[in-house]
């Protein structure tokens, strides 16, 4: 299945030009995980099944990650640190999202999810916007 992704001319160029600072995302990430199915390589030893997994893992979120890398402008996206959003990790069969034998839990369990990280506000910044939130809500019962 393929999702439409944004234009270049959407992402290049300063995107929160007319956004207050306070508006702008929080998004310091996005993981691109690669799972596998719970079943190992009955021809292999349970060490290099397990091996065998995490590189199936591997190479799934690889997959992922340079399909992104190649529409225009994705690669360049950036944290409020400069640093890339995207990144890579893999799991094997460590996560589940199914616990059965069958085909269908398999299918299930190879898979790509996209893990967003975001940032937490300090304390300085809570207080600021607990002091905004307040007047609106007036006075409790």
């Amino acid at each position: 299945m393929r999702f439409p992704l944004p234009q270049a001319e959407q992402l290049s160029g300063d995107a929160f030009t007319n956004c207050d600072a306070r508006d702008r995302s929080t998004l310091e990430g996005v993981l691109i995980e690669g799972h596998a199915d719970r079943h190992g390589f009955k021809s292999l030893s349970p060490e290099l099944s397990t091996q065998q997994n995490d590189r199936l893992s591997v190479e799934r979120a690889l997959n992922v990650f340079n399909e992104i890398r190649k529409r225009p402008g994705l690669d360049m996206l950036k944290n409020a640190n400069g640093l890339s959003l995207l990144a890579v990790s893999a799991y094997g069969d460590r996560r589940p999202v199914a616990n059965g034998d069958t085909l269908v839990d398999d299918k299930a369990n190879r898979r790509i999810e996209l893990r967003f990280l975001l940032s937490s506000r300090t304390s300085e910044e809570l207080q600021h916007l607990i002091g905004e939130i307040e007047p609106a809500l007036g006075e409790g019962p």
